[in-house]
């Protein structure tokens, strides 16, 4: 299995290099590279039966080819006759004048392609072509695999048909008992099945059989992990009055769900084995609240928190928040000049400071806690996994607590964050007012260019999103945000004050800027999607998306929390340039509902796991053949053989 590919007939050097492009270097890369669908070109149709729009197989003799002709432009086009015992059909291609010589005439071919007409006559245009000899693509159910720069679907074709029959000497990873409960291929006839199905069902089976083990290998790592998790010692934070007593002095009363989770957190703090809890609530639900309780909790057993936030701004907006309500805060922030830095980390070693804020500043080297207890990140996909383990160690077993504002599917987030309890608000504070949501196209640009100018005039702050135009190129950012900045200037907004922001901007231009518009210096913010976590904005009531249909509903909802966090009515106006029933349907959600799980419901269903937040973060296994939403009944067996095996 670890033999190179270029030990199969067929692939030379120069062929491997393409194959290489997709990682597939060895045989057993190319024997787990497996197919995304399958076409049934089994079926054998007779020509005198087919009809306009039929997508089939036929078998037939070349009767004729015809000459390359001419059509303009310095396109050809390339034509032959084929026949059965009782109809005729014309075959089509353009640009392929290699075509006509690799057909014979008086020579069976099977031929698979899509039935249209020319002339009033059926046709086949740039069908696939093989002698009926030797079928690799057509005259059986054929798996279609993804394909990238270079490789075809007969390369593919061709080197497994030479390599399958390899997979019957592979050993099973799975107890027997395993297969048996519940009722799998065995895997090599699985890898055999999934390449070379003699059915749609059989195709199925095999692909539930990889795909179990995908997520069999998953759950063992989350057992694993949470083993890992069970054999430490932390500290118990058994004293809770002084913190209680905070949350009860509080000038509003926690709602049922905070309520919920407070207490949980509470009973967590009092074990022995460290805390590991997720909470998830939409913005402005409350979490930070939940978070200084618990933190108030540490405090009064004696021992530290630390508080790591995705942003500076959004660290200090936390500090300045968490400072006038508890004793003992300290903040470090990557931005704070060396004399800063040094009395902030002087008290943290010493002890002195209690509950810490910060950015990733707090995983420095130099930084030395005293006696970390309780670890607290917020927005925790903006983080990778190493950047909260590294949190971690500068504690010994500290108590786990995880925020998230991005609304995940129970199913998914039981996946991304495994080794975690989950905890979910999903209540808002009495009097949030619901944000209205509107859709509209190009035509209504006049009047959100009107309704833009009213809320500026009112004295209310509006948020306008570009998308990105290319990923990762942070010039094309710039051109976007500001071109359209000035354009707003000149058409809407002569005498208000104007701001771009976007992620090619050095970070401490970004954080003054943010700063500025949660001080109100700036009327309107025009940005990318780097708004998507910010600061609380009050005085923000309006945040129109522009090209609303390029980014994901959960993004959307993301954006769309940036307003609505004020007294004040709030709105968002998503803009689409595309009438397409999927585009339609998207934003349909979006103005029918202000609850992120259901979007996320929604995301996961319409685009699929993918990247679905940028998932790759958290150290996820991919995913070759599984699939997250669609595969949830298999992922609930693969999580009870998990618990089976030893």
């Amino acid at each position: 299995m670890d033999r190179p590919i270029t030990e199969i007939k067929g692939i030379g050097n120069a062929k491997a290099l393409i194959f290489a492009r997709g990682e597939i270097r060895t045989i057993f890369d190319l024997l787990s590279y497996y197919p995304r669908s399958i076409q049934d070109r089994s079926t054998i149709k007779p020509i005198s039966q087919l009809k306009d729009g039929d997508v089939v197989c036929i078998q037939g003799m070349i009767q004729s080819k015809l000459p390359s002709a001419r059509i303009g432009k310095g396109r050809t086009m390339q034509r032959a006759t084929v026949v059965d015992e009782n109809g005729k059909i014309l075959l089509m291609w353009f640009n392929q004048p290699y075509i006509l010589n690799s057909i014979k005439e008086e020579t069976e071919y099977t031929i698979y392609g899509k039935i249209t007409t020319y002339k009033n006559k059926p046709c086949m245009i740039a069908p696939i072509i093989e002698s009926s000899t030797v079928c690799c693509l057509t005259g059986r159910i054929v798996p279609i695999y993804p394909l990238f720069n270079g490789l075809t679907q007969k390369m593919l074709q061709k080197a497994i048909g030479e390599i399958i029959h390899l997979a019957d000497s592979i050993n099973d990873n799975i107890p027997q008992e395993i297969i048996d409960r519940f009722d799998l291929y065995p895997l090599s006839k699985a890898i055999r099945h999934i390449h070379q199905p003699e059915s749609a069902l059989d195709f199925e089976n095999a692909r539930r059989r990889l795909a179990f083990d995908e997520l069999l290998k998953l759950h063992m790592g989350i057992k694993n992990l949470r083993n890992m998790q069970s054999g430490k010692k932390g500290v118990v934070l058994n004293k809770s009055q002084m913190a209680d007593e905070f949350i009860n002095s509080l000038p509003y009363k926690l709602t049922e769900p905070q309520q919920r989770v407070y207490n949980e957190i509470k009973n967590d703090l009092r074990k022995t084995t460290p805390m590991s809890r997720l909470v998830q609530g939409d913005v402005g639900c409350g979490k930070t609240v939940i978070a200084a309780g618990a933190m108030a909790i540490a405090s009064e057993n004696g021992y530290q928190s630390a508080f790591m936030a995705p942003t500076e701004i959004l660290a200090r907006q936390h500090y300045d928040k968490l400072s006038s309500l508890l004793k003992g805060v300290c903040l470090v922030t990557g931005s704070m000049n060396a004399a800063e830095k040094k009395e902030a980390y002087n008290k943290i070693q010493s002890g002195q400071a209690k509950i810490i804020i910060g950015t990733h500043a707090l995983i420095q080297d130099r930084l030395v806690f005293n006696n970390l207890a309780l670890v607290i990140t917020d927005e925790q996909h903006r983080f990778g996994v190493d950047q909260r383990k590294k949190l971690e160690k500068k504690g010994l077993y500290p108590h786990i607590l995880v925020m998230s504002a991005t609304p995940i599917p129970r199913t998914l987030a039981m996946i991304l964050y495994g080794d975690l309890d989950i905890s979910i608000i999903d209540a808002m504070p009495p009097g949030r007012k619901p944000i209205k949501t509107y859709c509209v196209g190009e035509d209504y640009r006049e009047r959100i260019n009107s309704f833009m100018q009213k809320q500026a005039d009112e004295g209310h702050q509006i948020y306008v999103v570009c998308p990105l135009i290319e990923e990762g190129e942070n010039t094309s950012d710039l051109m976007a945000v500001t071109e359209y900045a000035e354009k707003l200037k000149e058409e809407v907004f002569p005498h208000t004050p104007i701001a771009i922001l976007h992620g090619g901007m050095p970070p401490k231009e970004k954080e003054k800027t943010m700063k500025n518009f949660a001080e109100n210096k700036i009327a309107v913010l025009v940005s990318t999607t780097v708004i998507e976590v910010g600061v609380d904005v009050p005085n923000a009531t309006l945040i129109v998306i522009e090209n609303a249909e390029r980014f994901g509903l959960a993004q959307l909802h993301q954006l769309r929390g940036r307003v609505g966090r004020g007294k004040s009515e709030s709105s968002c106006v998503l803009i689409v340039q595309s009438g397409s029933d999927l585009v339609r349907r998207r934003m349909g959600i979006m103005t029918k509902t202000t609850d992120g799980f259901k979007i996320a419901e929604e995301d996961l269903l319409l685009r699929g796991p993918g990247d679905f937040f940028g998932t790759r973060q958290h150290g996820l296994p991919e995913m070759k053949i599984a699939n997250l939403y669609t595969d949830i009944p298999l992922l609930h067996m693969a999580k009870e053989a998990s618990e089976l095996i030893k």
